[in-house]
């Protein structure tokens, strides 16, 4: 795994490489040093893309996701469907795809309810607030804010804020270098 100084910005330079083998830099694949001197240039990253893949999977819960760090491209993995040739060793090559570790359910129900008593007193909360105490929570608080418009839309604007500052502590946290990308598919 390539480790990179904090505030690094077009600095061709390593603090640390950890070889696939045992410290042996001979071990170590001449094409992945190559790679890895480029992973110190900052990758367009789409934060709301990402976001997405880190609660909901992108909306497809058999895929696994992984953040391409040549490119920033999220690549969705799935045992149904085959994968292009070029990312046949996704799994097999942490220094180049990052595994996207998917939030728990509980963290999507924290935000729900973090989001409720954001609400000031009224129908809509209490009716939210009601419906994440049902069987079905998700399914139950997405079927209520139907009956609230406004709160819907405000709903999808705290989600998606929620999701961005999770996307970007996810890039710090594994320390990737990153700038924001545009989105790489169609809404």
């Amino acid at each position: 795994m390539v480790r990179l100084a904090r505030g690094t910005e077009r600095r061709k330079e390593l603090t640390a490489i950890t070889p696939p083998h045992r410290n042996s830099v001979q071990a170590f694949p001449a094409a992945l040093l190559h790679l890895s001197i480029a992973l110190v240039e900052r990758i367009p990253v789409h934060l709301d893309e990402l976001g997405d893949a880190l609660y909901a999977g992108g909306g497809f819960a058999q895929h696994r996701w992984y953040l391409d760090l040549r490119n920033g491209q999220l690549i969705p993995v799935s045992e149904y469907a085959d994968l292009p040739e070029e990312y046949n060793e996704i799994g097999q090559l942490p220094e180049v795809f990052l595994y996207i570790n998917p939030r728990s359910s509980n963290e999507g129900f924290r935000m729900m309810e973090n989001y409720v008593a954001s609400l000031p007193d009224g129908e809509a909360g209490r009716a939210l607030a009601r419906a994440l105490r049902l069987p079905k929570p998700f399914r139950s608080f997405k079927d209520t804010l139907f009956d609230f418009p406004e709160e819907r839309d405000a709903w999808f604007s705290f989600q998606a804020q929620h999701q961005r500052e999770a996307a970007i502590e996810f890039l710090e946290k594994n320390q990737v270098p990153w700038v924001e990308g545009s989105r790489t598919k169609d809404p």
